[in-house]
């Protein structure tokens, strides 16, 4: 029973591509598939998703996928773009640093405004 549901769903899937494909055909709109890329999204380490394919050329399957900045994984725990976000506030932060140096001494106003600036929508992005 099970097994049947995942192929109706893997044909349902497929056929919804298949018309993303001719309405791109028709709208002259090329897709690039290598750019291209597919993520089952599941709580269950065993799961695996079918090949989709966009004409003949099958779609690779990411464990990971960037979409407008933010990084989904197939289980949607969010470490890995709380990991890149951390990285990007730091850089931040560290020119923020170089800032408050000796030669330079910016004070607290000046560092209020870099740091809502540049850091803190590092940090807000998608949140």
């Amino acid at each position: 029973m099970a097994q049947e549901i995942e192929d109706a769903f893997q044909e349902r899937i497929q056929q919804a591509n298949d018309q993303l494909t001719a309405w791109t055909e028709d709208w002259c709109f090329t897709v690039n598939k290598d750019k291209s890329s597919t993520t089952l999204f599941t709580l269950s380490p065993k799961k695996q998703s079918s090949p989709i394919k966009i004409g003949t050329h099958t779609l690779k399957e990411e464990d990971e996928v960037t979409y407008l900045g933010v990084t989904f994984n197939k289980m949607l725990t969010w470490k890995s773009h709380t990991l890149l976000t951390k990285g990007m506030a730091r850089k931040e932060l560290a020119i923020m640093r170089k800032l408050v140096g000796r030669t330079w001494g910016a004070n607290e106003q000046i560092l209020k405004t870099v740091y809502k600036g540049s850091v803190r929508p590092v940090l807000e992005y998608s949140s």
